[in-house]
């Protein structure tokens, strides 16, 4: 009764080393794991960082190029408006011109039919 009741034991003993080896492997692989998972995580921060500061970058170039843009417009069209004043100016005293000269014209004709 007694040497079975070692070999009991020492059957409980091998079984017990046994599980707590099962045991001990699978905490490892779980350490492993979660270090493979913080690891991806750090990874997946870092790249999420990288594209906002580029979104960011592409936002802020892209908000330049429109107010760039807008006074590239605002030029364009005072220019055009100061033309179109000039041609204006230069369109009314052509008028006058023709005008003055239109008259000459009449005056002229009527010494010549005096004549």
């Amino acid at each position: 009764l007694e040497d079975e009741y070692r070999q009991q034991e020492i059957t409980r003993a091998q079984e017990f080393r046994h599980r707590q080896s099962e045991v001990r492997d699978l905490e490892f692989k779980v350490k492993r794991k979660l270090l493979e998972l913080q690891q991806r995580e750090a990874a997946i921060v870092a790249e999420d960082r990288r594209i906002t500061g580029l979104c960011d970058g592409m936002k802020r170039k892209a908000d330049l190029s429109i107010r760039d843009s807008g006074h590239t417009m605002q030029y364009r069209t005072t220019e055009i408006h100061q033309r179109i004043s000039w041609e204006q100016e230069r369109s009314g005293r052509l008028e006058q011109q023709i005008s003055d000269a239109q008259t000459e014209l009449s005056v002229a004709q009527c010494r010549i039919s005096e004549l």
